[in-house]
């Protein structure tokens, strides 16, 4: 979904709008998962720098992962 709209990279994600990421969504339909871009360019800012343990630590405090 996301590669075939030209977010090849965590880098390329980090700098999309969340209108953007949203309009994205929206024409994928109904998906099986509740989905939220809003965080997306955020977290994927720490994936592109390598910041793997903030980003899991980030995601947990916001209840984003299952663990």
């Amino acid at each position: 979904m996301l590669k075939s709209a030209g977010y090849k990279t965590y880098a390329s994600l980090g700098k999309a709008k969340i209108a953007s990421l949203k309009k994205i969504v929206s024409k994928a339909g109904r998906l099986p998962y509740k989905v939220d871009p809003s965080t997306w360019a955020k977290q994927a800012v720490m994936a592109s720098k390598g910041e793997w343990s903030k980003l899991v630590k980030w995601q947990k405090s916001r209840k984003l992962v299952l663990a």
